[in-house]
């Protein structure tokens, strides 16, 4: 049974674990294709979208054990249309095999409230949830850019920061490739100042990466990182010169290695990451 723990409440919004009986709704959420286009599963039939919502609802991960799941988002006061109401979704997966380094996030809200704050509001308090609830050190998203730049505006309107661009397989269809881009948010702020270096020096090694291949130039990684870390209030905890010194030297370990495959950017049509997309 899930705990009232993991309900979140927000100025205008309830967020809950979804259970099954929530499956229809979420089906209903998935039948307008832009709404669920970024989100990787069959939802073109009613049949599939009702598979789709249960295996999502039942098949996820335990809520008393690691405390990451899919909670609903509705409209309790009746603001956005019908009181009560599933006008979206918030979930929080495990990390990323290999490339992960806390959990990811992803989401997706029906059209009678884009634009109104209703997916910055939700994400925003799941986040908040997984640093103080869940002791997550750092959260990531996964955004088909070309698909939705919405998404990107609101990931960097909560202080996420952009750490590489790759392409990726839609499991629909491998024939069809979208560029991909992976934002992260590191938990520096309330954690302590050994974590929050780790964080910062993952970062830069795996940023390293893309830099070797080619895909961003080192100056402005370099940059990247020295903002991300001075939004966060490191540099104000340890220094500008100890900051430096970590993403020089990690930005430097991650140039210089080889044999990571998964991050790197094959030049070529198609490029597969599995287990990137939930």
């Amino acid at each position: 049974m899930q705990s009232d723990r993991f309900v979140l409440i927000t100025k205008r919004l309830m967020l809950r674990p979804l259970s099954l009986e929530d499956a229809p709704d979420l089906a209903d959420l998935g039948s307008d294709p832009e709404v669920v286009k970024t989100l990787v599963h069959d939802w073109s039939t009613s049949e599939k979208r009702i598979e789709v919502a249960k295996y999502w609802i039942g098949g996820g991960q335990s809520w008393d054990e690691q405390g990451y799941g899919i909670w609903g988002c509705f409209d309790v006061q009746g603001l956005f249309g019908e009181k009560g109401r599933l006008i979206g979704i918030c979930a929080a997966a495990e990390e990323l095999p290999e490339v992960g380094c806390g959990p990811e996030i992803y989401y997706a809200f029906c059209r009678e409230v884009w634009g109104r704050g209703v997916g910055t509001e939700t994400v925003r308090a799941v986040v908040d949830y997984l640093f103080r609830g869940a002791g997550a050190e750092a959260v990531e998203a996964l955004i088909f850019a070309e698909l939705n730049a919405a998404s990107v505006k609101l990931v960097e309107k909560l202080g996420m920061r952009l750490v590489g661009h790759y392409p990726i397989v839609d499991y629909l269809d491998e024939a069809e490739t979208h560029g991909t881009i992976c934002y992260e948010l590191w938990r520096v702020e309330n954690s302590s100042l050994d974590i929050a270096r780790d964080n910062l020096a993952a970062a830069a090694f795996k940023i390293g990466q893309f830099v070797a291949e080619g895909a961003e130039p080192q100056g402005a990684m370099e940059a990247a990182l020295l903002e991300a870390a001075t939004v966060s209030g490191l540099v104000e905890r340890v220094g500008k010169k100890a900051v430096g010194e970590v993403i020089n030297d990690c930005l430097s370990a991650g140039i210089s290695a080889k044999g990571f495959a998964h991050y790197r950017v094959v030049k070529a049509d198609y490029v597969v990451l599995k287990g990137a997309v939930p």
